[in-house]
This record gives C-alpha cells, sequence and structure tokens, in this order.
C-alpha cells in the first residue's frame, strides 16, 4: 500500500503556483478560476483524442466519457464573475493574463512530461497549450 504520492518536480511546482493563487489574500476568486483553464481546457482534449482508442471496460474510461464535453464550465464562471466584478482596468487583465501565461506553461510542462506514458503516448500536444496568452475569441459572450 502507498502512503505517499510523490509529485515530480514539475508537477510539484505547478500545484504550488495555484496554491500560491488559491491562497493569496488580496487577489479575488476570477483569478483562481484563470489558473484552472488551461487545465479545464486540456482534460476535454485529451479526453475526445482518447475515447475512441479506449474499451468501456478500462478503468478509467468514464473518466474520459464525462471528460470529453466539459469545456467551458471555468471559462463561462470566469465572465460572470468578470462581467459582476471592478476589475475592468489594465492593471486587472495584465494580472489575469500573466496568471493564465504561468499556468498554461506549467501545464504544457506537466503535459509533456506524461508523454512517455502507454497511455498518451499517441496524443498529440494541441497548438493552443504553446500559447502564453488567453484565446479571447473562444470567450463566451455574454
Amino acid at each position: 500500500m502507498v502512503s505517499v504520492i510523490t509529485l515530480t518536480p514539475v508537477t510539484q511546482q505547478y500545484v504550488d503556483f495555484q496554491r500560491s493563487v488559491f491562497t493569496h489574500p488580496s487577489l479575488p476568486l476570477m483569478y483562481s478560476l484563470i489558473v484552472l483553464m488551461p487545465c479545464e481546457r486540456l482534460w476535454p482534449w485529451i479526453a475526445n483524442q482518447m475515447i475512441s482508442k479506449m474499451n468501456p471496460s478500462f478503468c478509467y474510461y468514464s473518466w474520459v466519457y464525462y471528460n470529453k464535453d466539459a469545456i467551458g464550465l471555468v471559462e463561462n464562471l470566469i465572465n460572470s464573475l468578470y462581467l459582476k466584478s471592478s476589475c475592468n482596468d489594465e492593471f486587472c487583465i495584465e494580472k489575469a493574463q500573466e496568471l493564465y501565461s504561468t499556468a498554461i506553461a506549467f501545464e504544457r510542462d506537466f503535459f509533456a512530461s506524461t508523454t512517455n506514458s502507454k497511455l498518451v503516448s499517441d496524443i498529440v500536444i494541441p497548438s493552443w497549450l504553446n500559447s502564453t496568452t488567453i484565446d479571447t475569441d473562444s470567450v463566451v459572450e455574454h
């Protein structure tokens, strides 16, 4: 029985970064959601790459199946919070961009560090994962 899971260095850095944003006393909730956005975009993409190649009896099949359509939930919540906030100045947008850039870099590095595993070896990293800016065209208009 394993009592402790040891994270890889890149995973630990990503978790530490997210924790620092989540627990920062002066950052609004919106920023916590922004650092989750790259992950929220990546997992449905991965699920859609894997679903057709996966046997339904595979232990993670249900996770893959239910994640394939999960994109947009966090982005919709960010949009809603942004519209209700007073965060409409250049600093807020720059801070959001900075946090997103860091999070997407960690997501890319985490994903790249796992591509040697059999489960994801056939998956090509999506081009948008190499972008360090928020794709404003994909943000849902309200």
